[in-house]
This record gives structure tokens, sequence and C-alpha cells, in this order.
């Protein structure tokens, strides 16, 4: 029966996964799982709360991991990143996950510190952001007439 859905259906269901562990488990599946998460996967977090192995892994580690699973997408509209026992994460991983994703991206949920701190909003704010969740940075510089 499931051989029998389309890949849109089958991201769809991925996305509401949400956590970045289990959307990789399931997209192992079959080659058709594969296809749907790197192609119609909306929404992915990666989070230490979902998986305690996170918090063993050296930041580097989890920057690779974290732009190596992003990177295998396309036409996130979501993403998460909620990382309370990193240090911080590097700006130029950071800035690589935004140019990627900020075609379509449109919320953002991002609490770990980024060293130097990183403008989301002059990366990504003038496309389709429509929610942006911060925790650790700042946001300077806005525009009066910034919508």
């Amino acid at each position: 029966m499931m051989e029998h859905l389309p890949v849109e259906v089958i991201g769809n269901i991925l996305s509401h996964l949400k956590a970045a562990r289990d959307v990789v488990i399931a997209s192992a599946t079959c080659k058709k799982w594969r296809i749907a998460c790197c192609k119609h996967l909306h929404t992915i977090s990666f989070s230490s709360n979902d998986w305690s192995v996170y918090r063993d892994m050296t930041t580097t580690r989890l920057e690779i991991l974290i732009t190596q699973t992003i990177f295998q997408t396309s036409g996130l509209q979501s993403l998460s990143i909620l990382m309370e026992d990193v240090d911080e994460f590097s700006a130029s991983a950071v800035i690589a996950w935004l140019m990627y994703t900020r075609e379509t991206l449109r919320q953002l949920f991002y609490n770990v510190k980024t060293m130097p701190n990183v403008n989301i909003l002059e990366i990504c704010g003038r496309h389709k952001l429509e929610i942006l969740d911060l925790a650790h940075n700042s946001i300077v510089g806005v525009e009066p007439n910034y919508q």
C-alpha cells in the first residue's frame, strides 16, 4: 500500500516527523522515501532534547551533520536548530545553512550562540521568512520601514 503513495505525500509525512534523526531513519526505508526527503521535505528540527547523542558530539561534528542533512534537501520551509548544550556554532556554518535555504525558508527557530554574530535578517529576511525565533543572537540595524 505504501509503495503507491506519491513522493509529495511521503514528503509531507516526513515533515510531520520534524526531528532530523527520525526523518533520516525513515528516509532510509527505500529509494522513494529518500527522494521524498530530498525533494519534498518541508520541516526539519535539530534539537538536543530529541536525541541525547547530539550532546556528546563535538561542535564541529554537529555542524557537519546539520550541514550534510540540510544540503540533501531542497525546499525547506521550516528549520529548527535548538541545541541547549552547544557552546557556539561557527558563523560560516550558519551562513551556509541560511544561504542554502533562504529562497524557501519561512520559519527559523534558532537558539545557539554563533561566533561571530550572524545578521540573519540581512541574509534571508528579505526573502520568504515569516517567523524568526532567536535566542543568544541579536539583530542590529533593522531599517525603520522593514516589514
